[in-house]
């Protein structure tokens, strides 16, 4: 089961969000600007979620670990790394637990310096790490196997890329062409 692209963009009185076992994809700005949202339980089965799916649901309750906030669910309340706590942070621990990277998690973080992405993460989605000016080194553990387009664009320090042979995708979308 998916959640369409802009399926409850804008609405008003949705203050709580719990998704079945079955639902593995929110669509692109799905529920975006949903302004009076303050709980999401996602679905353990989730693999997708979209461009700003909750941007502007500035509500929303996060679980916070180590510089990231997290949606998940009851039994894994890290399922999603969604946003750096800050723009300022230089340094991220992703949780063991984390399924998905949302898109844009790290956007404009220039302090970055690098990152270990740990073997439960499944998908980088796209433009997960986009311009992070000072990200040298990123560390992707075997098991990963998705990397979004441009996931890494603008990190125009990089200098050390640990790629796993399990990526399903080409590896040349994710990172900046020098």
């Amino acid at each position: 089961i998916s959640i369409g692209d802009s399926a409850f963009n804008g609405c008003t009185g949705i203050e709580s969000i719990s998704f079945g076992g079955s639902l593995t994809s929110i669509g692109r700005e799905s529920f975006m600007n949903c302004k009076d949202v303050t709980d999401v339980v996602l679905s353990d089965s989730i693999s997708h979620i979209g461009e700003d799916a909750f941007e502007g649901c500035r509500s929303i309750k996060y679980n916070e670990y180590a510089g990231g906030y997290y949606l998940g669910s009851k039994e894994n309340p890290y399922l999603v790394l969604m946003v750096a706590v800050s723009l300022d942070i230089d340094r991220v621990g992703i949780e063991g637990r984390t399924k998905i990277i949302a898109p844009h998690a790290f956007d404009s973080c220039t302090k970055l310096k690098s990152v270990f992405i740990p073997a439960n993460v499944e998908t980088v989605c796209e433009f997960a790490f986009l311009n992070c000016k000072e990200l040298t080194s990123v560390m992707i553990s075997e098991g990963v196997k998705k990397l979004g387009v441009g996931a890494f664009w603008g990190c125009d320090s990089l200098t050390i890329v640990t790629a796993p042979e399990s990526l399903e995708d080409d590896i040349n979308r994710a990172f900046p062409q020098k």
